[in-house]
C-alpha cells in the first residue's frame, strides 16, 4: 500500500514544507487503515465466492434464477462480512478526521473552514455537518447482525447468518463512504488552491472533476445540487476506470474486477440500489 501511494504520487513534487513535529494520526496511519480495509474487502469477496455457490436452505427466485438466500451458509461468510463492516467504519472515521484536519485551521496556510483571506463567509463549516452525519451512519451500520438471530420453528432453527441484513448494512456504509469521499474531495481541492500547490497527474485529475461541478470558494453558495453531481462523477464507472489507468494497483484491481456491461462499451456502476423491486421482477 505504501509503495502504491508513492508511485501514484511520484510526480506530486510541490509538497509544502513541514512546520510541525507531530502530524495528525489520521494522516500518519493512512497506510495502515487503507491496507486493513482492503484486506477485509478481499477476504469478504473470497468468502462470498466460496459460499454463495453452495446449496442453501430457503433460496429465493429472482428473474427466473434460483439465488442463495444466505440463510444456511457457513459462518465464515458471516464473520468476514462483519469484519468488513468494522473496516468500513474505521475507514469512514479516518476520512472524517482528515476532513476535520483540512477545515479546522490547524494546518499551516489553511484557514478555518477554508475561507480565503479577505472573504467573509461560513465556508465549508456547514458541510462538515453532512460529513459528521455520514460518519455516524457508517458507525451505526457496523454492528454485526448474525448475533441477533431469534429462534424459530419450535426451537429447531436457532441459528441463522442473516446475510441479507448484513449486505443491507454494507450498502448503507458504501453510500455513506461515497458522501464522505465527496466532501473530502471538495475540501482537499480548496486546500490545494489556498496553498497554491501545483498538482501532479492524480491530483490534477481529481481537480478537473471537482471544478467541473463546484468553483473555487468566493462566497457562500448552495451546495446540495453540485455536491450530488460531484458524487455522481467521482463514483461513476468511468471515473473508476480512469483512476485504475492512472494508478493501477495489482493484483487488487484484477481480483476486484469491475463488472462489465453486457452490451459492451464500459464498466457498470460498482453497486446498484436494491431497496425497491423492479417492475415485473418479483422476488418470491
Amino acid at each position: 500500500m505504501a509503495g502504491w501511494l508513492e508511485a501514484a504520487l511520484e510526480d506530486q513534487c510541490d509538497w509544502p514544507l513541514r512546520g510541525s513535529v507531530h502530524d495528525a494520526l489520521s494522516g500518519r496511519f493512512l497506510v495502515q487503515i487503507l491496507a486493513a480495509s482492503l484486506t477485509a474487502a478481499e477476504e469478504a469477496l473470497r468468502a462470498v465466492l466460496r459460499h454463495t455457490a453452495q446449496v442453501d436452505d430457503n433460496p429465493v427466485i429472482c428473474d427466473g434464477q434460483v439465488v442463495t438466500s444466505g440463510a444456511s451458509l457457513l459462518c465464515d461468510l458471516s464473520a468476514q462480512m462483519a469484519a468488513l463492516q468494522l473496516a468500513m467504519a474505521q475507514l469512514g472515521r479516518n476520512i472524517f478526521n482528515r476532513c476535520l484536519m483540512l477545515s479546522n485551521g490547524s494546518l499551516p496556510g489553511l484557514t478555518v473552514n477554508l475561507v480565503p483571506p479577505g472573504v467573509i463567509g461560513t465556508g465549508y463549516g456547514p458541510l462538515m455537518k453532512l460529513a459528521q452525519e455520514q460518519a455516524v451512519r457508517l458507525n451505526a451500520a457496523a454492528a454485526p447482525v448474525a448475533v441477533l438471530n431469534l429462534t424459530l420453528a419450535a426451537g429447531l432453527e436457532d441459528e441463522a447468518l442473516l446475510i441479507p441484513l448484513a449486505a443491507e448494512r454494507l450498502e448503507v456504509q458504501a453510500e455513506a463512504l461515497e458522501w464522505l469521499l465527496t466532501v473530502e474531495a471538495l475540501l482537499a481541492g480548496q486546500a490545494l488552491e489556498l496553498r497554491g500547490l501545483r498538482p501532479g497527474r492524480m491530483v490534477a485529475h481529481h481537480m478537473a472533476m471537482l471544478r467541473a461541478h463546484i468553483p473555487p470558494f468566493t462566497g457562500d453558495m448552495p451546495l446540495s445540487a453540485p455536491l450530488a453531481a460531484l458524487r455522481e462523477s467521482l463514483c461513476s464507472a468511468e471515473a473508476r476506470a480512469e483512476l485504475c489507468a492512472l494508478a493501477p494497483y495489482l493484483p487488487f484491481d484484477a481480483e476486484m474486477a469491475m463488472p462489465q456491461s453486457p452490451a459492451g462499451g464500459g464498466n457498470l456502476p460498482l453497486s446498484t440500489r436494491s431497496n425497491e423491486i423492479a417492475p415485473q421482477g418479483p422476488i418470491q
